[in-house]
């Protein structure tokens, strides 16, 4: 009588030694991926309220230092209107980063405005918000009380041996209604 071995084979010790060594290596496949909890490294929550306290003291020269040398890096602009939001993306190189932060697209968005602060801009987000923002997924933070799909974020990567912004999201509203955090504080949209 011939014996299959293979009705022998139980394939659990083989799977839990491929997941071990798939999150030993840093490898895995997506979906496993979305399902394991990582810890925030200290160092990237420490560098996130670094870089929210020289938006909020409108430091420019501060908030350059949080962005790539090298590559680029993206900034998305969500406007929400009562017909829909927009929703615009910008991928702006390295070199150019202080040109469009100084005199370019990027100026609205970290300026502050003694007067009529665009509601929803980065800065005025983190005027509003604070500067304790939480991890949501791998190195995306959001502010508290924000779902991982907020249109206001910030993500970081490597660059050497310091994280540096991959790209940030920021909001506009232009019609009424305001946001819920802005509501309970009574305050009124800009223009």
């Amino acid at each position: 009588m011939l014996v299959d071995p293979w009705q022998f084979w139980n394939p659990t010790p083989v799977i839990a030694f491929a997941i071990g060594l798939g999150l030993s290596s840093g490898w895995m496949p997506p979906a496993a991926r979305a399902q394991v909890d990582r810890p925030v490294p200290p160092s990237l929550a420490a560098r996130t309220r670094s870089f929210l306290a020289a938006v909020n003291a409108g430091d420019y020269e501060r908030i350059l230092e949080f962005f790539p040398t090298q590559g680029q890096f993206t900034y998305v602009h969500t406007v929400h209107r009562r017909s829909g939001d927009r929703r615009g993306v910008w991928h702006f190189p390295a070199a150019q980063t202080r040109d469009a932060m100084e005199n370019g697209p990027l100026w609205p968005a970290f300026a502050l405005q003694a007067e009529s602060q665009p509601v929803g801009l980065f800065a005025h987000q983190v005027m509003r918000r604070g500067v304790k923002w939480l991890c949501v997924s791998g190195t995306r933070f959001v502010p508290a009380g924000e779902t991982a799909s907020s249109d206001i974020f910030v993500e970081w990567r490597r660059e050497g041996s310091k994280w540096v912004v991959s790209s940030f999201g920021d909001e506009g509203f232009s019609e009424m209604p305001l946001p819920p955090w802005m509501e309970s504080r009574g305050d009124k949209p800009a223009g």
